[in-house]
């Protein structure tokens, strides 16, 4: 781990486009990083970190833009003071999206932008009154009930979606539900007019979730006891009503998202379903 931590602050050192202090900041943002997660390859960071640029574009759509094809980023400082974003978490935002190489799929993009707030959030609370990707991220921490988060991290710093299409498919869900729940979530907006697609991704995981009960409870890795409180605990992580999110994030304005009452049905459905193969013989 020292070894790694050694080598990203000798990369950024030998940046000559930005000032010592930013590159002070910016090594420990390098250093949290491989602290929390110090089993991952950070050669595309070192590869990246001594020529990266940043500018600043009140034109930005949003709050920032990471350009990989010039390895800069871009800051729309007015409307980041404006919304009063944290600035170091969304710089660090930026580095982890820099890094990983899922940045280039349109069919990945809002998974990962999700995944980039989870981790961000991992290594550096967010005290921003707004917070960046929201809705993405919060479907992201639910996909975690449903895929190992190991397997989701490895997606990220690895840039293979391969071991979480494989667990996916241990639990009876294809490729192809996968290519649908990803391409839900890049559909997620707020602010838009009756927009069904962050309680469609919630319902869709519910089914994926589903089928990975179903499947350890005939393998016997889950007994039949522990249903209830297998689907209380990825409960937990759902959002059932809208009056949650505006509880959770006052800052946000939450009144576009339609579908809660999809969610509890098909939770519900799921729960049922599943004791029902307490009456089902275990097929050897």
């Amino acid at each position: 781990m020292e070894e790694k931590i050694e080598r990203l602050r000798e990369s950024i050192k030998s940046n000559q486009n930005l000032t010592e202090e930013f590159k002070c900041n910016l090594g420990t943002l390098t250093d949290l990083l491989v602290t929390v997660f110090p089993n991952f390859d950070y050669s595309n960071y070192e590869r990246l970190l001594p020529s990266l640029s940043v500018y600043n574009d009140d034109a930005i759509e949003g709050y920032s833009l990471y350009e990989a094809g010039n390895n800069r980023i871009g800051l729309n400082t007015k409307k980041i003071f404006e919304d009063r974003l944290d600035l170091q978490h969304l710089f660090l935002n930026n580095m982890l999206h820099m890094g990983t190489k899922l940045q280039s799929s349109e069919l990945l993009e809002g998974y990962t932008k999700g995944l980039t707030e989870v981790i961000s959030s991992t290594i550096n609370y967010d005290e921003s009154m707004k917070k960046p990707n929201i809705l993405e991220s919060t479907l992201l921490s639910i996909f975690s009930k449903v895929v190992n988060p190991e397997m989701l991290l490895d997606s990220y710093f690895n840039g293979s979606m391969d071991k979480v299409v494989l667990e996916l498919e241990s639990y009876g869900v294809d490729k192809e539900d996968f290519t649908k729940l990803l391409d839900t979530i890049n559909k997620v907006k707020d602010g838009e007019k009756e927009n069904s697609a962050f309680t469609d991704a919630e319902v869709i995981m519910v089914g994926m979730y589903a089928k990975k009960v179903d499947t350890n409870l005939r393998s016997g890795e889950l007994a039949y006891d522990d249903i209830s409180s297998t689907y209380d605990d990825f409960a937990s992580m759902l959002i059932f009503e809208k009056s949650e999110l505006i509880s959770m994030y006052p800052h946000h304005d939450f009144s576009n998202i339609t579908g809660f009452k999809n969610v509890n049905v098909a939770l519900e459905s799921a729960v049922i379903n599943s004791e029902i193969i307490q009456d089902n013989p275990i097929k050897k």
